[in-house]
């Protein structure tokens, strides 16, 4: 019992000396998307959907089927950047009219509107 004591006064000691000297021991890099897709099916963007909501690496998918416009916020990955995502949604790519990616809350989001890939690409 004495040993668990003091192994927990020493973790409190190193997490609090840390949090004094500025390190960030919860540092997370995640990604964003935001994609215009070309006009498809409800089957084809309900198959894209789950398929992203299965993958591992992803935190999060909107499809807003009104403007065509996806946004996914990934997990916490290394890299990430177009040809990962082509890889992640495989032989659907023929749906992409415009990609763009940034580190999540670094970039801004640019909203869904009929300029979108315009916009991006300025």
């Amino acid at each position: 019992m004495r040993y668990l004591i003091q192994f927990c006064l020493f973790f409190l000691y190193v997490h609090f000396s840390q949090a004094q000297m500025g390190v960030d021991t919860n540092t997370e890099i995640k990604f964003s998307a935001q994609v215009m897709l070309h006009d498809a099916t409800e089957i084809e963007y309900s198959s894209l959907e789950t398929d992203l909501n299965a993958n591992p690496y992803v935190f999060m998918v909107r499809l807003d089927r009104i403007t065509n416009g996806l946004f996914i916020i990934t997990q916490n990955v290394a890299t990430f950047d177009e040809t990962v995502f082509n890889g992640w949604i495989g032989e659907r790519t023929h749906l992409i009219e415009c990609y763009r990616d940034g580190i999540h809350g670094m970039v801004e989001i640019l909203p869904f509107t009929s300029n979108f890939c315009n916009a991006i690409s300025e």
